[in-house]
């Protein structure tokens, strides 16, 4: 970072995507896994748009903002149908349940669509690390 850079809205930034992964981390209810997923989504763009003035920033940040974004909805929908199996949202239950996921008609709806969440988070490290690859190659990173 340059002198000119305003770190405490950086650490801002990385504080909000650390409290958020920490939700989704503790979150025993899937529809709070969920929004706790959504909150890294945003805190990951915020710090991916850090160097605003910029456009390859800006670009991976909206590029990460949308992938993570699908992401997200892939996996609402996932958890949803969940929800819809067992009756509720509980993560515990719901872990201890698998054969019974396994044995239900939706089972391979739910299991693509948290596959497809989870790609969601593989391209946004990409994003991440070519944004980096070009700060380091301008020296502001």
């Amino acid at each position: 970072m340059s002198p000119e850079d305003p770190v405490p809205r950086f650490f801002s930034f990385f504080q909000a995507f650390m409290a958020a992964m920490l939700g989704v981390v503790l979150s025993g209810n899937l529809i709070q896994l969920v929004m706790f997923w959504e909150m890294t989504s945003l805190a990951s763009f915020m710090l991916l748009a850090y160097w605003h003035h910029r456009l390859d920033a800006r670009r991976g940040a909206r590029m990460a903002l949308t992938v993570t974004g699908a992401g997200g909805l892939c996996l609402l929908a996932g958890v949803l149908l969940l929800g819809q199996i067992f009756g509720i949202y509980d993560m515990d239950r719901v872990l201890a349940a698998g054969d019974l996921v396994r044995a239900d008609p939706w089972y391979p709806a739910v299991l693509v669509l948290v596959a497809l969440a989870h790609q969601s988070l593989r391209a946004q490290r990409k994003a991440a690390a070519e944004i980096q690859a070009a700060a380091t190659q301008t020296g502001e990173a």
